[in-house]
């Protein structure tokens, strides 16, 4: 939708489930999906008839192939991932559901160097979602063992879900991935950097009405005040997320002006 400069992005997905459950979503200009309020605009005005809303014939669009979108969204990804650093050495397992992701999702782990074992690659318009993808992991696991792998990647159909496993077939799950992006935000400086800027998140959380509650003293390291990640044990606090629906969560980062950059809300999109 950004790429396109369009007014608006229509997609049908069933998401993780079923391809009997498929349903749409939309997307503004801004390629994220639209507020609560003008979905419910558009509810009203499909109950309440669409007949007088039709556009007249001769206002009609066309129809037309992207022939280059998976070119265009495969160096989209690979800008997101750091420049010098790349794959090479790694045996990577990615099970993409037969969904979305079918030709992106290994033609980037490859293009960055890794070894690549698809799966979930043949989709036929039944089958996602089935016996395979982030809902049903046990055949990526079993495939991580019978090649090898360094590391097992499941997607679900459309994409915005991701499960891991390790060499040895276990499941990493959410909880345990959030906290290794964060100790290594941490680590090269693009969060929290110690105690003093975990107080000052504190504050701030508490002043404008805390997007983040304290929940689970579990989480965090509490090392020295001088190593790096120090203050990650204080800013543990503040990651349990009040709001339910990952929609909510980015609209109030907007909202209340946290500092996360625009690029890194798809992980709090596929949570």
């Amino acid at each position: 939708v950004r790429s396109l400069r369009a007014d608006l992005g229509v997609m049908l997905s069933a998401s993780h489930n079923p391809y009997h459950d498929n349903g749409i979503k939309f997307f503004g200009p801004d390629g994220y999906k639209l507020s609560d309020e003008v979905e419910a605009d558009i509810e009203t005005r499909m109950d309440d008839g669409v007949d007088a809303h039709r556009a007249n014939p001769d206002r009609l669009g066309r129809a037309r192939r992207l022939d280059d979108v998976v070119g265009r969204y495969t160096e989209h990804v690979k800008r997101t991932f750091p420049r010098g650093l790349r794959l090479d050495g790694l045996k990577v397992v990615v099970d993409c559901a037969n969904g979305a992701a079918y030709k992106v999702a290994p033609e980037v782990l490859w293009e960055l160097g890794a070894e690549v074992v698809p799966v979930g690659v043949d989709p036929d318009g039944f089958n996602i979602n089935r016996g395979c993808g982030s809902t049903d992991t046990d055949y990526m696991q079993a495939q991580v063992m019978a090649h090898g792998a360094d590391i097992g990647l499941a997607l679900d159909g459309d994409a915005d879900r991701l499960i891991v496993c390790d060499e040895n077939g276990d499941l990493i799950d959410g909880d345990q991935i959030i906290a290794i992006i964060i100790s290594d935000r941490i680590n090269i400086g693009t969060a929290g950097l110690g105690i003093a800027q975990a107080d000052l998140i504190t504050e701030r959380a508490q002043r404008t009405g805390a997007l983040f509650q304290c929940v689970d003293d579990r989480i965090g390291t509490t090392g020295d005040r001088d190593q790096p990640g120090a203050g990650l044990g204080r800013m543990r606090h503040h990651f349990a997320l009040k709001a339910v629906e990952p929609r909510n969560i980015t609209d109030q980062l907007f909202r209340r002006h946290f500092n996360l950059p625009r690029h890194h809300v798809h992980m709090l999109q596929g949570w």
